[in-house]
């Protein structure tokens, strides 16, 4: 819970430190599909916001897909697997990154692991991002919009 409400006093901050809790990064949504379908409407109505952040300074990084509409997320544990690509997206300079993701939702009793791949893409004005999520369940959720904040 004190993670639920931290998550949401930073929405919209790139960068802030409440108590024990630090965003460095969030990840707007403006796009959003699971398993091939568009589910953008609910995403953007819902102010979906991923968020990356630090808590008591234990080394580690989590992060919480947040729906601040209905204050719910999935959050928890990120961890690096691979070491970071580089490569272009449709002539931009972009970096791949691959992590597991060890996620509690608060709005159910579900809980497990997901393989993450982020692609950031660095354009003149913004870094944009696309996320692909594959949950154990074989699921792919894939979300797209602008980076703030490094990660």
């Amino acid at each position: 819970m004190k993670t639920l409400i931290c998550i949401f006093l930073v929405v919209n901050c790139p960068v802030f430190s409440f108590g024990q809790i630090k965003v460095f990064a969030e990840a707007f949504v403006t796009y959003a599909s699971s398993n091939g379908q568009d589910i953008t409407n609910i995403a953007v109505e819902n102010n979906e916001v991923i968020v990356f952040y630090t808590s008591d300074d234990d080394g580690l990084i989590y992060m919480s897909n947040y729906w601040v509409k209905t204050d719910s997320q999935s959050y928890g544990e990120l961890t690096s697997t691979k070491k970071t690509k580089k490569t272009t997206y449709h002539s931009f300079k972009a970096d791949v990154q691959f992590y597991t993701w060890h996620y509690i939702n608060s709005y159910d009793t579900n809980q497990g692991y997901a393989k993450i791949k982020l692609t950031k893409i660095y354009k003149p004005n913004q870094v944009a991002y696309i996320m692909e999520i594959f949950p154990e369940n074989n699921d792919e959720l894939v979300y797209k919009g602008e980076l703030k904040g490094e990660l």
